[in-house]
């Protein structure tokens, strides 16, 4: 393959040329300045200065030559010659024609010769040091032998055994001439070359942004008015006219990319132009940048430190019934299920609601400690069918979200096995605690501008029954607390006869039962959750809501099959989850031996009722405690006083 190399052969006639050279020195009259940066030559050619006529291309290399030669007789290799696989020879002598020691120094870092050449053994190698003995010998050290052919590839140590007294030569080898350029070949210098005449080279124009271009090539560029400017190119520009700035107009008349011109450019915006905006020194912008009368989406946080007026409407920051970016709802048939994705807040921005009878607003996907469900609405509200948040709270045996004392055990108590004896009821769970924080048993609690509601806990297992003494059928699972809600209405409320809110606990389920043995006890409700209706006007507040505990679940029935033991006992029946209004309601006992389980206590409000006791062997299951009637505590429908 030919080399062709090219050279720029005229000293700067365009600011901006970038060169692979090293160092480079600059001229304007009688003043020299070295300069080793590309950046450092650019500012000088913009200020006359020119390069001088010696230029030095390439990497840099050290001071010494890296490569040197010797012309010598032959030598013999000393003693018994040299193995396959060494790496150092030793020579009868090494010594120059003159009779002067020869030492590395005199090949620079690397030396080449043939080991008996001219015979079917020869072999080319290359070395890397000389050691001149006390007793007239010399080793060459850092021996590899070199492939003959291309590649000439070094590998450590010799290849072939040679005999002491065999012939040793310096010789200009295949590998020797490896290490020098070829002007047919595409080559890679890696040393410096210093030019004290400029090279000649091509006229045809380079297709490489790495080739160096000729005078005549830099006399067409020039002529021609160089290369378009860009954010990666250094080159020729043309001013934008304010008109273009503002369409943001991209090439100019002449063909060239345009570049904003700093005229038209103004921190201050007191004459009525188009202009591209500053910062003023401190940083910042004028606010009569801004026009006044046109409509602004902010749709991150906004902080306004001072005193704000609003003249209409403000939506975004504390607006009630929301922004009603989720458009309508309106269910008119069926079931309409919203997923929660697992959050415990999910908030809908409606621009009206209607929810129509013989339909269900419900949600799938709760959180595991409870969902509350924020609908807000820019216009009316007509609920005539039924919003149901039953069992959207926490799970059995888990506090509800949103409750203040989370230390304190509201779900509902797991029942204990008998073993031998009757199983006992679990703990009930607590009344809330810090009371007066939640909204919804008096609406003046709205005046301290905050909306504090809490989804049920869930209700508790009732116990295993135990055979002999060994655990056996299972208890109950407890049931879920209920769910909470939010309705911002800005528009007129229709809460229709007929329609319901529900946001009951979940029932606990029946403990198992069992043949010859105790059965499980059962499982206790859980707590209701909380629900908040607010609006600014009201058509009709007629319809029901619905905040009762969830019913206990009965004990399973032991029948005497299999035979009866003394350690056959039913399980004890879980205990409900706590409310605001009460704690949760106790459990049922387990029947020991053939006694029947004893009933789980009844709710009577938001609470969870306990769970009925287990029957023990040949003994029924008693019921679990029943539901009692809502709770006015859990809920509130008021104008709104809040916004």
């Amino acid at each position: 393959m030919k080399r062709i190399i090219t050279f720029i052969t005229l000293a700067l006639l365009i600011p901006s040329i970038t060169l692979a050279f090293t160092n480079a020195t600059l001229f304007k009259g009688l003043n020299r300045i070295a300069v080793s940066s590309q950046e450092q030559a650019n500012k000088l050619f913009s200020s006359g200065y020119k390069l001088e006529e010696k230029m030095t291309f390439g990497l840099a290399a050290p001071s010494s030559a890296n490569m040197k030669y010797v012309q010598s007789q032959p030598y013999t290799l000393a003693g018994s010659g040299a193995v396959l696989g060494a790496t150092s020879i030793t020579l009868k002598s090494f010594k120059n024609i003159d009779g002067t020691l020869l030492t590395m120094s005199n090949f620079g870092t690397q030396g080449f010769g043939t080991i008996e050449p001219s015979v079917s053994n020869e072999e080319q190698i290359t070395f890397y040091g000389v050691t001149q003995n006390v007793n007239g010998t010399a080793t060459l050290t850092g021996v590899k032998t070199v492939l003959n052919i291309y590649p000439y590839t070094e590998t450590t140590g010799i290849k072939n055994t040679h005999s002491g007294g065999t012939k040793f030569v310096l010789s200009n080898t295949a590998g020797f001439y490896n290490t020098f350029a070829n002007k047919e070949n595409d080559e890679t210098i890696s040393g410096k070359y210093d030019f004290s005449k400029l090279p000649y080279g091509t006229t045809t124009a380079p297709t490489d942004p790495r080739e160096f271009v000729t005078t005549y090539q830099l006399q067409q560029a020039t002529s021609t008015g160089g290369v378009n400017g860009s954010e990666l190119v250094a080159g020729k520009w043309q001013g934008a006219t304010q008109a273009q700035t503002a369409l943001g107009t991209a090439i100019g008349s002449t063909g060239a990319n345009l570049a904003i011109q700093s005229k038209y450019a103004t921190s201050s915006s007191d004459v009525a132009t188009t202009s591209v905006v500053v910062t003023q020194t401190t940083g910042k912008i004028k606010p009569n940048f801004l026009n006044g009368t046109d409509n602004y989406t902010f749709n991150g946080n906004s902080t306004f430190n001072g005193t704000t007026t609003a003249t209409g409407a403000v939506y975004g920051f504390t607006s009630f019934g929301g922004d009603g970016s989720d458009g309508a709802l309106n269910v008119t048939s069926g079931t309409t299920t919203l997923s929660a994705s697992s959050a415990n807040i999910l908030v809908k921005n409606y621009s009206s609601i209607n929810i129509s009878t013989g339909t269900v607003l419900t949600l799938s996907n709760k959180a595991s400690d409870g969902t509350i469900l924020i609908l807000k609405s820019k216009g009316a509200c007509t609920i005539a069918g039924k919003i149901d948040l039953k069992a959207m709270g926490a799970d059995a045996i888990t506090n509800g979200f949103g409750i203040l004392d989370v230390t304190a055990d509201h779900k509902g108590g797991v029942g204990a096995g008998g073993g031998s004896a009757s199983g006992t009821p679990g703990t009930v769970g607590t009344i809330l605690g810090t009371r007066g924080f939640y909204v919804t048993p008096d609406y003046r609690r709205l005046n301290r501008r905050f909306l504090l509601l809490a989804v049920g806990s869930g209700g508790a297992a009732g116990s295993v029954g135990y055979d002999n003494a060994v655990a056996g059928a299972l208890g109950g699972v407890g049931g879920v607390g209920g769910g909470a809600l939010i309705i911002e209405c800005a528009g007129a409320l229709n809460f229709v006869a007929g329609a319901e809110v529900n946001i009951d606990g979940g029932n606990g389920s029946a403990g198992a039962s069992a043949a010859g043995a105790g059965a499980g006890g059962g499982g206790s409700g859980g707590s209701a959750g909380m629900a908040l209706i607010m609006y600014n006007s009201l058509t009709a507040n007629s319809g029901t809501i619905n905040a009762k505990g969830g019913t206990g679940g009965a004990g399973g029935t032991a029948s005497g099959g299999g035979g009866c033991n003394s350690g056959d006992t039913g399980g004890g029946g879980g205990s409900g989850a706590g409310s605001y209004t009460a704690t949760g309601f106790l459990g049922g006992t387990g029947g020991l031996n053939l006694a029947a389980g004893t009933t789980g206590s009844a709710t009577t409000n938001a609470s969870g009722a306990g769970g009925g006791g287990g029957g023990g062997c040949g003994g029924a299951g008693a019921s679990g405690g029943s539901q009692g009637s809502t709770d006015t505590n859990h809920y509130l429908v008021t104008k709104n006083l809040y916004y």
